[in-house]
């Protein structure tokens, strides 16, 4: 556990350091300053809609930013030759990026509606960062390329946000329901999802965390030998 806390810990200062947190503040006033814009009735959508993307998209990107700088500076060999697991690396980096994004969120939510703040509201935006940023670790451990990782996220992109927008117009709604990200945007928009709702959106965050297990050893087996133990 201490070895976790020294991952996070070391994660958020170089977060801090690269401008991360520089940047997530200028695009969370960006998106205060939208909602301040919208009309009266439809700010609580364009929220909702605003919350969801930002930890998703976010947490995508910035963990393939992220993994992409360090095998740029090599420092996957440093944390080879470290007694950190694999798993404690993965864990790390999803949720050191998960405290900025709920900041992020928490900040935009009070901006609207302070009612919301509800478990299942910090549930569905936890949900949102986690599966996007193991998406975005297991296709950075892939590619080595920043134009390489845009262009293989964008069909992640379209797999997970096309269905939250037919969601809103209505369209195969009863279908939807059922769609892991169209869940973590019902939770944000503070509906209640049912045993086998949750049940799916915690098994498709579990799987996700395994696959960017399994891809960050095969990068670590490639570039330092043998870690498979850890």
């Amino acid at each position: 556990m201490s070895r976790v806390l020294g991952i996070i810990k070391n994660d958020m200062y170089f977060q801090r350091r690269t401008g991360i947190y520089l940047l997530y503040l200028m695009l969370t006033i960006l998106y205060l300053a939208v909602l301040h814009a919208v009309p009266a009735d439809l700010k609580k959508v364009v929220a909702e809609l605003l919350i969801f993307t930002d930890p998703a998209a976010m947490g995508l990107y910035f963990m393939g930013a992220i993994l992409l700088l360090e095998r740029s500076q090599h420092l996957e060999r440093a944390i080879f030759v470290s007694p950190v697991r694999i798993r404690e690396y993965v864990a790390g980096k999803a949720v050191s990026l998960g405290v900025i994004a709920t900041v992020a969120a928490l900040i935009l939510q009070l901006s609207v509606d302070r009612s919301g703040l509800t478990v299942g509201y910090f549930c569905g935006v936890v949900f949102s960062e986690m599966i996007f940023s193991f998406f975005g670790l297991i296709v950075a451990t892939k590619i080595r390329d920043l134009n390489q990782f845009v262009l293989a996220t964008v069909p992640i992109e379209l797999a997970g946000f096309v269905p939250v927008i037919f969601s809103i117009s209505g369209i195969r709604q009863s279908v939807l329901a059922y769609y892991p990200t169209v869940i973590c945007f019902h939770l944000i928009g503070g509906e209640k999802i049912n045993g086998v709702q949750w049940l799916e959106v915690a098994a498709l965050t579990l799987l996700l965390a395994v696959a960017a297990e399994n891809s960050v050893r095969k990068l670590w087996y490639g570039c330092s030998g043998k870690k498979g133990e850890r």
